[in-house]
């Protein structure tokens, strides 16, 4: 079980012989220990708790089918047998803002030839970022033109 916390003191000793010019005296004799105390209650169960959804990151995709991702941290950590929390710390959702510019398709962009400017590919994540930065600059070359 556990340890209970300590007992009331015991009694006090003997008072000492007085000091010299009106100063206390020394200390008397320890007293004996006192009686052991109760022991002390079951620590609380504290269950994990999730703190507030961030908000939605913007689309990954100017335009047509991309994701939008948000996360969440845990407020509070599950303690002494408490709950843990279920779940995620993020959340994936689909995003579409809209079919991407016609002139985009008129100009019939070699997509082979567009990959191998591409730097060498660390991921696919990688890869279609660079994809979408290098269509995003041609589609507003494509607005400016006369």
């Amino acid at each position: 079980g556990y340890i209970g916390p300590i007992g009331p003191p015991g009694r006090h000793g003997e008072v000492g012989e007085p000091g010299d010019n009106g100063t206390d005296g020394a200390p008397g004799p320890r007293g004996p220990p006192g009686l052991q105390g109760w022991p002390a209650p079951e620590p609380r169960k504290v269950n994990c708790k999730w703190g507030p959804w961030a908000p939605w990151q913007d689309c990954s995709r100017s335009c047509g089918p991309g994701r939008k991702r948000r996360e969440r941290n845990m407020e509070v950590y599950a303690q002494d047998g408490g709950r843990q929390c279920s779940g995620k710390t993020f959340a994936v959702k689909a995003c579409n803002l809209g079919d991407c510019p016609k002139e985009l398709f008129a100009k019939k962009i070699n997509m082979t030839k567009l990959n191998e400017t591409l730097p060498a590919r660390k991921s696919r994540r990688a890869h279609a970022t660079a994809q979408d930065d290098i269509v995003h600059t041609l589609v507003n070359a494509t607005d400016a033109s006369p």
